[in-house]
């Protein structure tokens, strides 16, 4: 069976954080998005989206990153404790069916700035040149309240987020990064727009 694509996970990728912001905005009736709420609720379906494939062996959230290391028979160095949060763990961990690390995705909320996820790529980096892991993926979603800011604002604000994650990293890991970006349509009964954001980074 031939192995799951980059682009079927980025899309898997999406389709979580979507549906994480469209369920808590029902649950809080509209009155906060997701990105103001609980970032394991945007975890937990990222993670529901991509297990429901078949091409993938397994998905763990809250994965330990020695685990990882161990995996392809590695010792975790010092140096990834200072690049962690929670004791050293990956928010969502994807394994191939002979229980290789596919992937890691970083997942954020309340994402306004670069220096939000510049620790979580930094892992990413270090997981990719230890050749841990084949890709590292930062998802977050892009929200703003309406009136005061439109579906366009959003979208210019993302990109412009976007870019400065590219200048925050080296020359060499510039050229490999894919971007995902889902500006949704905004329903105009709901205050908030947002655009949902995907950020593959990889060695090749």
């Amino acid at each position: 069976m031939a192995k799951i694509s980059r682009e079927t996970i980025l899309e898997a990728t999406i389709k979580g954080l979507n549906k994480a912001q469209k369920k808590h905005l029902k649950w809080t009736n509209d009155e906060e998005g997701v990105s103001n709420g609980a970032e394991y609720v945007l975890t937990t379906y990222i993670a529901e989206t991509i297990g429901d494939s078949e091409d993938i062996g397994s998905v763990y959230v809250e994965e330990h990153i020695k685990d990882l290391y161990e995996a392809v028979g590695k010792k975790a160095p010092k140096e990834i404790e200072d690049y962690s949060r929670k004791g050293g763990r990956a928010d969502i961990a994807i394994y191939l069916k002979n229980k290789n690390p596919l992937a890691i995705i970083e997942v954020k909320n309340s994402v306004k700035n670069q220096e939000k996820v510049m620790l979580d790529i930094t892992r990413i980096k270090q997981l990719l040149k230890d050749e841990v892991i084949e890709y590292g993926i930062i998802a977050f979603i892009s929200e703003f309240q309406k009136p005061s800011i439109t579906q366009q604002d959003v979208e210019k604000m993302t990109l412009d987020l976007i870019k400065n994650c590219r200048y925050g990293i080296d020359e060499l890991q510039y050229k490999y990064m894919t971007d995902m970006f889902h500006p949704t349509e905004a329903s105009n009964d709901s205050m908030w727009a947002w655009s949902s954001v995907a950020i593959l980074f990889s060695k090749k």
